[in-house]
C-alpha cells in the first residue's frame, strides 16, 4: 500500500509519501524507514493522488504554491524512494496552466507509460476541468490536446473541478481512435 498526501514542516507543506508492507507496517525499503517528504517548490506543496507505473515507480500529483497561485505538480520516485532523475531531470514537474490556480487531483498511468492527470485550471474566477497527459520523461505529450498536452473543459460559467480519472482501454478505445 502506498499513501500520498502532505506533511507540514515549519510553516510549509511538502509532498509526503509512505509505503506499507502487507501486514500494515512501514516498508523500510522506501527511503530507509518507509516514509519521505519532498519539496517541489520553495513554498507549500500538497500531493492529492498517487499511482504506480509498470516499472514500479511511484508517481504523485498535486500542486505547488508559487508567490501568486498554485501550479500543477508531479513527482516520480524509484522503488527505493529516490526521485527519478529520468523524469524531468530532477524527478519533479511544476506546470502553470491557467493564469490562476491549477491543481491535479487524480492520476492514472496508461499501459504505454504515459501519465494522465485530472484536476482544474483557473483564470480569475473561472475554474475548468483540466486533463493533462505527460510522457514517460515528464514532458507534456504533444500528441494530446491539439499539441499542448492539456485539455480544459468549461461547464457553463461557474466552477468545474476534475476529481477522478479512469482510462478507457481495449477494443472500445481502439475503435474510437480510428
Amino acid at each position: 500500500v502506498v499513501v500520498a498526501g502532505f506533511s507540514r514542516s515549519g510553516s510549509k507543506d511538502e509532498f509526503a509519501l509512505a509505503r506499507f508492507l502487507p501486514n500494515g507496517t512501514l516498508d523500510p525499503s522506501l527511503d530507509g524507514d518507509g516514509k519521505l517528504t519532498t519539496a517541489i517548490g520553495t513554498l507549500s506543496d500538497q500531493a492529492r493522488a498517487v499511482a504506480i507505473d509498470g516499472n514500479d515507480r511511484i508517481v504523485v500529483a498535486g500542486y505547488t504554491l508559487t508567490a501568486s497561485n498554485r501550479d500543477l505538480a508531479l513527482a516520480r520516485y524509484l522503488g527505493n524512494g529516490a526521485l527519478d532523475t529520468s523524469f524531468s531531470s530532477d524527478g519533479k514537474v511544476a506546470l502553470p496552466v491557467g493564469t490562476g490556480d491549477d491543481e491535479a487531483a487524480a492520476i492514472a498511468i496508461q499501459p504505454d507509460g504515459k501519465i494522465v492527470v485530472a484536476g482544474y485550471a483557473a483564470d480569475g474566477s473561472q475554474h475548468d476541468v483540466l486533463i493533462a497527459r505527460f510522457l514517460d520523461n515528464g514532458n507534456l505529450d504533444p500528441g494530446f490536446g491539439g499539441g499542448t498536452g492539456t485539455v480544459r473543459v468549461a461547464f457553463g460559467t461557474g466552477q468545474a473541478f476534475g476529481n477522478a480519472v479512469a482510462l478507457l482501454l481495449g477494443q472500445l478505445l481502439d475503435a474510437r481512435a480510428e
